[in-house]
């Protein structure tokens, strides 16, 4: 999943088993893709959380001063129909 950045990918799917989330992504090409809490995606980010609607990614990066940054990006589940 690192060689693709959040922006790249659509959420198509969302599932929960017991403890257990899941989420289900599409690259461009049509290809689908599994994410679970821990998975590094592109090159500064990890899925922080998968709640029932999105999935939390959280990227983050470093200054030449040593100072980190963090940004957060939403993947939000679109309903059947949304653009």
């Amino acid at each position: 999943m690192q060689l693709f950045e959040p922006a790249q990918l659509s959420l198509v799917a969302l599932m929960e088993t017991g403890k257990d989330r899941f989420a289900m992504v599409q690259d461009s090409t049509g290809k689908g893709y599994v994410l679970t809490e821990g998975t590094k995606i592109g090159r500064r980010g990890i899925v922080k959380a998968i709640s029932p609607n999105k999935v939390l990614i959280e990227e983050m990066a470093e200054t030449r001063g040593g100072k980190k940054i963090l940004s957060y990006i939403d993947m939000v589940l679109k309903k059947e129909g949304e653009e």
